[in-house]
């Protein structure tokens, strides 16, 4: 088992995380963080990832947490429906849902395709949609105080270049989480959002010119007011907090994992 201290906030919890099986995206390092905690992961995949999540759960197990992966469109109620259902028969329910799947399409909005157009509001919003309604209908039929993290971005609410459709999704994903975070509150079900800035992952990073060499990158961090690139287990300890009891009076918020990004563009 990999050494290291930890508090194990989340020992005996069980996390399912959307979009875990690539191992340089956020949702392996939420997983990873997760289960340094002591939660029980659940990754989730879709076949361009299969060959990965064997080597993503493998590297999950070393923490000494039970791991399981399942496999599914996100953006369709059927798939989702199924997924769930085989975690409701092997591990009896969850406690926590992070809905983690992304894409994002870099396009002049003149030039979006109808295709992206669509898989991106399929997954980043529907897909969203479609995980947290089933996660707060099972919670509530086994009496769950849970927590549903949604990872929405900066992007939200800070426009930017090439990104109109993306930051719609995400501007959906953000009114529906505080939203749903009202509704699910007698019922002690916390809803919680991430927005992450810049991190080295292949959504994040695909085809940004600012990224392409070192001079480049030197410029953008000269952006950043804490002139640092966040990584994905910055991620992981913001969703570790929300999960956890530390956590237990906390709904309908946000941390941004941006370096400042978000406060510079309010200067």
């Amino acid at each position: 088992i990999i050494g290291g201290t930890f508090n194990m906030r989340l020992k005996g919890k069980r996390a399912f995380i959307t979009g875990s099986g690539n191992q340089r995206g956020i949702g392996c390092g939420i997983a990873r963080t997760m289960a340094k905690e002591g939660a029980d992961i659940i990754l989730h995949y879709i076949p361009p990832t299969s060959g990965e999540v064997k080597q993503v759960k493998d590297m999950i197990q070393q923490y000494g947490v039970n791991v399981m992966a399942v496999q599914g469109d996100i953006s369709s109620h059927e798939e989702v429906t199924a997924m769930f259902e085989k975690i409701e028969s092997e591990w009896g329910g969850v406690d926590i849902v992070v809905n983690n799947a992304g894409v994002c399409v870099w396009d002049d909005f003149i030039d979006v395709k109808d295709e992206d157009y669509t898989k991106m509001t399929d997954i980043n919003l529907k897909g969203t949609i479609n995980c947290a309604s089933h996660a707060a209908k099972m919670m509530l039929r086994h009496g769950t105080k849970g927590s549903i993290i949604n990872i929405a971005s900066c992007h939200a609410r800070r426009p930017f270049p090439n990104m109109s459709i993306y930051g719609a999704t995400k501007g959906g994903s953000d009114q529906f989480s505080r939203s749903l975070a009202y509704e699910l509150a007698p019922y002690q079900i916390r809803v919680n959002q991430i927005w992450p800035g810049l991190i080295l992952t292949d959504i994040n990073t695909k085809d940004m010119p600012e990224l392409e060499n070192e001079e480049s990158r030197n410029n953008h961090l000269k952006t950043l007011p804490l002139g640092i690139i966040s990584t994905v287990e910055d991620a992981g300890w913001a969703a570790v907090y929300f999960a956890s009891d530390e956590a237990k009076a906390v709904t309908g918020e946000t941390i941004k994992i941006d370096a400042g990004a978000f406060i510079r563009c309010l200067l």
